[in-house]
């Protein structure tokens, strides 16, 4: 499980440094030279990239306490799934709530065009709950239950 921090510290040290790099704006010139932006909103694309880069390049100490803040927030979000599956009778480690939290985030990012994630969000924590030893009746009654 320790390798799936590693993996996800990269993923934020890439997407921070693109976007220091101006991806945005670099982005949005490409659609403007194929003529699919134009006018008002491209500036406004290129303004938007332009602060971004600069709060990345002289604020890296506003933009760490930014990371970190978030990434407290979402660790606090992992007692949601401890507290649901220790009220249901099935006590687990605040690791193991952790564990179910990011790969229910994974599939949350990897099912967004799925309307209210119907299905895909059963499916995940069905797999998620059976390969870390809960069963699957206990990752389908966990997704019914939050969903309420």
């Amino acid at each position: 499980m320790q390798w799936l921090l590693v993996v996800q510290v990269l993923a934020v040290g890439a997407f921070v440094a693109a976007q220091a790099g101006g991806a945005l704006g670099g982005g949005t010139r490409w659609l403007q030279k194929l003529g699919w932006l134009s006018g008002s909103p491209g500036q406004t694309l290129v303004q938007v990239n332009d602060e971004l880069a600069h709060f990345y390049r002289r604020e890296p100490a506003r933009l760490t306490l930014s990371i970190f803040f978030h990434f407290c927030a979402w660790l606090i979000g992992a007692l949601e799934p401890w507290l649901i599956l220790r009220w249901i009778g099935l006590p687990v480690s605040l690791a193991q709530a952790t564990a179910i939290e990011a790969f229910s985030t994974g599939i949350r990012f990897a099912a967004f065009l799925v309307p209210g994630y119907v299905g895909a969000l059963e499916a995940g924590h069905v797999v998620i709950f059976s390969a870390l030893g809960l069963g699957a009746p206990a990752g389908l009654s966990f997704t019914l239950i939050r969903r309420v």
